[in-house]
């Protein structure tokens, strides 16, 4: 796909939806009407849906199959949700295009919508404003639509976006929120899990352990006192130092939930261990695993952590807006089409790199 607009690069969603963009805008919102954990999956299915053609259809298409292909719902639910969806409103940070300050916009979520009773299409929109947003969007979270459907929670669910957000920023590995802020992106209001020690418990503490279970990221959620209050969370990130952990966590997505929680707590003894002599050698080692890219299928291409670690200094010493994991997708569906086996695939994908910032 080609640029959108000349400040950014606008990532693709592959047609099978294995991977979704949602720009950094629709991250980090504010709920001003609850939204349940169905909402919030069945929402980015629809972004992913239209991705490749938001900003130029005013309407899409997504067959119920492809939803109940994931969700597990009726008709009666699907439409409650996108009722939910519809008549949402919530706060959005953005930046002003007049003077470049961040400010706050209260908008809705999702457009008119159809849906016929026994089955086949659902069409839907979006509303103007927000599509306006999404032409000048800067920042992406690139979803894991296998992740997004195995986190058991909305809180779990967003602090993975949140997550993925902040991943690929440069030099930034940690965030502070207030304890207002951090509720309010969780979506927990003043009269639900009043005290801290409720919020931590319930929602908190459960999120950051079930990401970082899921995910090649450790996430931690440290709380700062003012006196003898908590009224901030640090939240930090890093991508996991034990390759053991990062396959661990790779073919956890394939296994089934029974049972998860007591392997979350480390108590099973399928514990993948990893040798001092095995620490230097890269993900491309250990085989057979589920290699974790886009169709969540097994292939002979896969680029090891260094590989998209360099392509990001790449594109960071290039000063452009690109996505190292859409490169990622194009390179290996281009190398796919065209029987492209290198005896060096990390060398390779990182001159594909250098070739696009120069294109």
């Amino acid at each position: 796909m080609s640029t959108q607009n000349e400040k950014s690069y606008f990532p693709t969603v592959p047609e099978d939806l294995s991977s979704i963009v949602k720009p950094e805008e629709l991250v980090d919102i504010v709920e001003m009407t609850p939204l349940t954990l169905q909402d919030r999956r069945i929402y980015n299915l629809l972004i992913g849906n239209a991705w490749n053609h938001i900003t130029t259809s005013q309407r899409h298409s997504i067959s119920r199959l492809e939803l109940t292909k994931y969700v597990e719902s009726n008709n009666q639910d699907i439409k409650a949700s996108l009722r939910r969806l519809m008549s949402a409103i919530v706060i959005i940070k953005i930046r002003n295009n007049k003077n470049g300050n961040p400010s706050t916009r209260q908008i809705q979520l999702l457009g008119t919508n159809e849906v016929e009773d026994k089955g086949g299409s659902i069409e839907y929109s979006f509303p103007v404003a927000l599509i306006k947003i999404i032409k000048d969007t800067q920042i992406f979270a690139r979803l894991h639509t296998k992740v997004m459907f195995e986190l058991s929670s909305k809180y779990s669910l967003t602090l993975y976006e949140f997550l993925q957000k902040r991943k690929n920023l440069q030099y930034i590995s940690h965030e502070t929120l207030s304890l207002e802020e951090t509720r309010a992106l969780f979506g927990v209001s003043k009269n639900k899990l009043k005290s801290f020690g409720h919020f931590n418990d319930k929602a908190l503490k459960p999120a950051v352990k079930e990401v970082s279970f899921l995910t090649e990221y450790d996430i931690s959620a440290e709380p700062i006192r003012t006196g003898r209050a908590v009224t901030h969370i640090k939240f930090s990130w890093q991508k996991k130092e034990d390759i053991g952990a990062q396959i661990s966590a790779v073919e956890e997505l394939e296994r089934s939930k029974v049972g998860r929680k007591s392997r979350m707590n480390a108590e099973t003894e399928n514990v993948v261990t990893i040798t001092s002599s095995q620490k230097g050698d890269s993900l491309n080692s250990f085989k057979p695993i589920s290699q974790f890219i886009p169709n969540h299928q097994q292939s002979d291409l896969f680029l090891s952590s260094s590989a998209i670690e360099n392509a990001k200094d790449v594109i960071q010493k290039s000063k452009q807006r690109l996505d190292v994991y859409a490169l990622e997708q194009e390179f290996i569906e281009s190398a796919k089409k065209t029987n492209f086996q290198p005896d060096n695939i990390d060398g390779a994908f990182v001159g594909f790199v250098k070739k696009k910032v120069h294109e």
